[in-house]
């Protein structure tokens, strides 16, 4: 099995990776998202993280039963993220790349994590996806944010893909 994946431009390299080859049944997959200042001046990232869903059209493509949510985030690792951001529209309608989406604040990008459960934003269970913004990151420095995703009704033979994409700037 592929548990980790990469990607890199001059300024910006990300990469997801799950330390869980199985998830338990009813139990909590963690997806780690590592991103890295590749370039040589300090800079800001976006990047958002698409929770998996049937019919993703990932590699391998999630296939699964019953449902997944987000339990948690730990930021233990990734102390330079200043703002997160939670939707719960509809998944395939969603583009992983921040420049192809509405400003953080507004749109599917109104509700912010420490809102999740309240009135107008998703509730933990239908997270489909989280955005992060960090603040300004000196060059070199990396840092590693872990998603926690709840399942439930879930089988022996499902199949979990998530993936990241973010953007960099000066």
């Amino acid at each position: 099995r592929l548990n980790s994946r990469e990607f890199r431009t001059p300024m910006f390299n990300i990469s997801k990776y799950t330390p869980d080859v199985l998830i338990p049944l009813n139990g909590t997959g963690r997806f780690d998202v590592t991103y890295t200042n590749s370039s040589s001046s300090a800079q800001t990232f976006d990047f958002i993280d698409i929770l998996p869903y049937n019919g993703d059209g990932r590699f391998p493509p999630s296939s699964f039963t019953g449902t997944v949510g987000l339990s948690s985030i730990d930021f233990s690792r990734a102390p330079g993220i200043t703002n997160t951001y939670i939707t719960s529209a509809t998944s395939s309608t969603l583009n992983a790349d921040p420049s192809s989406n509405p400003v953080v604040g507004t749109g599917i990008w109104s509700c912010t994590l420490a809102q999740i459960n309240t009135a107008g934003c998703p509730t933990s269970g239908s997270v489909t996806a989280v955005r992060f913004k960090t603040s300004s990151l000196p060059a070199g420095t990396r840092q590693t944010v872990r998603i926690n995703m709840s399942t439930n009704a879930n089988t022996g033979k499902d199949i979990y893909t998530n993936r990241a994409a973010g953007r960099a700037s000066i």
